[in-house]
């Protein structure tokens, strides 16, 4: 009986740990879109402002600097949503 009992256990074992969890791939289209993480004024070498927004993106988690004008800059906040157009996927 205890053999019986042994081999029932080794074969639900067995079973068991042939099953596989399906892994899910997620799959993420490049985009030019991400969440504003921060901003602020910086003066390039010419006396120029550069009112910057620094946005990760959506899909690659990538973090880049921006400049924009100062409307864009005053009417975009962070931990918004924000896509960036003429622009490669970085």
């Amino acid at each position: 009986m205890k053999k019986i009992i042994i081999n029932i256990g080794i074969i639900s074992l067995l079973l068991v740990s042939s099953c596989k969890k399906e892994e899910k791939i997620q799959v993420c289209t490049p985009t030019n879109c991400g969440t504003i993480i921060n901003d602020g004024i910086d003066i390039d070498a010419n006396g120029n402002n550069c009112y910057y927004l620094e946005i990760q993106n959506t899909c690659s988690d990538n973090v880049k600097k921006f400049c924009f004008d100062q409307n864009t800059w005053q009417n975009a906040f962070v931990g918004t949503e924000f896509c960036v157009t003429n622009q490669n996927p970085w």
